[in-house]
């Protein structure tokens, strides 16, 4: 976002997020500009001094067209020709909108990482659950009589008496239906499987008593 907003978890006014380790699209794509700014301000550097700007840049690289030198010592884009001042007005006058800002980067779409990203947290998410399904499953197959335990954290809807339980032995939390009454958070439970399927998402349980 452009707008300086706070980060409620951390406790902050305001934040930038820069990069990840895991390298998610977004940081890809911060990098990506960050570079071809700095390439920009290099490539000016440049071009005040007279210098020949360096082959290997391709447009890719600078997030607009490579200025080319000329005999006469001038540099041009298509025949328009480019005035250099300031770190990235350089790039400015061939751009029909005026100033040209608006243009430089313009391949990099952050709308579309954002749905690339949420797209691939869900499909995360499902396989996530699909194995943690399986593998209970698998489970249950083994020992029909197994019994789970588990923490109440909290009611989630008190109309329809569902609690938020975490599972100690797989670290997994689930929303459970008590039909027998309410629950307080702090209390454990007693849980068998009554159905399970990986393919449809599904987990039912029964409380033991």
């Amino acid at each position: 976002s452009e707008e300086v907003r706070p980060h409620a978890g951390l406790g902050l006014d305001c934040y930038v997020q820069w990069s990840s380790p895991i390298r998610r699209l977004a940081d890809l794509q911060v990098h990506t500009v960050v570079k071809r700014f700095l390439r920009r301000q290099k490539v000016n550097q440049l071009m005040s001094q007279g210098a020949e700007i360096p082959s290997i840049l391709t447009p890719g690289l600078l997030g607009c067209a490579v200025p080319i030198k000329t005999d006469e010592g001038t540099y041009e884009w298509d025949n328009e020709e480019y005035v250099g001042y300031g770190d990235n007005a350089i790039f400015a006058d061939f751009f029909d909108d005026g100033d040209g800002m608006e243009e430089l980067d313009s391949d990099i779409n952050y709308q579309d990482g954002q749905g690339l990203a949420r797209a691939a947290r869900n499909v995360a998410r499902e396989s996530q659950i699909y194995w943690l399904y399986e593998y209970i499953r698998r489970q249950v197959t083994e020992d029909p009589d197994k019994v789970y335990k588990a923490l109440v954290l909290g009611c989630t809807n008190p109309t329809k008496r569902q609690y938020a339980i975490y599972f100690y032995e797989l670290g997994f939390e689930y929303r459970f239906v008590n039909a027998d009454g309410n629950l307080s958070g702090g209390d454990v439970l007693k849980l068998k499987v009554s159905t399970v399927s990986p393919q449809n998402g599904q987990l039912l349980l029964t409380r033991v008593v």
